[in-house]
């Protein structure tokens, strides 16, 4: 009796954390955009908040490939050299990361944040530092005053590394954050 009761107990703790380490597209998204997703990090400074996230490659190629798995598997052999990660730069009281009723600003911050930030961004670890491949600025026509950012970076050795982030417009100087491998290890595969 305690013999079978420890196999169905055992079989339970296998299913769920098989059920965890392994999501469907759109569970896996629902985690990414909520508060439980493990490697996101977040630092307040002169009226500002700076998030980041780690966006798996398999994430990402799924979305992009829309469920062709074909398409999905030929993104994930081109990028995997990339870290893909997301920025979102949001602005207390009357701080914009855009605009603060300047137009001149406005029209300079729109093209630091869509051409010139690239050689403010990049990785570190005990190797080295990796560059920004390609970034994207969503523009959100000052509806909100945050900014959100997608950024490809080359490939780190470590799995552990630290995002930087050397602001040269906000005030705010230099951000890092380090993404820890326990972090990393926590993010659920995609089972698609």
């Amino acid at each position: 009796m305690i013999a079978g009761f420890m196999v169905l107990l055992t079989c339970g703790i296998l299913i769920s954390w098989n059920w965890k380490s392994s999501l469907s597209l759109n569970d896996f998204d629902a985690l990414y955009k909520s508060i439980d997703y493990p490697a996101q990090y977040a630092k307040t400074i002169g009226g500002y908040e700076i998030k980041v996230k780690l966006r798996p490659v398999d994430y990402h190629c799924a979305l992009l490939a829309k469920g062709d798995h074909n398409r999905a598997d030929s993104l994930k052999t081109s990028n995997d050299s990339i870290i893909f990660m997301d920025m979102k730069i949001s602005g207390y009281g009357e701080n914009s990361p855009l605009f603060e009723g300047d137009q001149e600003m406005l029209e300079q911050r729109l093209m630091y944040f869509m051409s010139f930030m690239k050689n403010d961004l990049r990785l570190e670890d005990d190797h080295g530092a990796y560059g920004l491949v390609n970034h994207h600025a969503e523009r959100n026509y000052n509806i909100t005053n945050s900014l959100s950012i997608q950024m490809a970076f080359k490939r780190t050795q470590d799995k552990s590394f630290t995002f930087v982030y050397d602001d040269h417009v906000l005030g705010i100087g230099t951000i890092k954050m380090k993404v820890d491998e326990k972090d990393l290890d926590r993010i659920p595969s995609l089972n698609e």
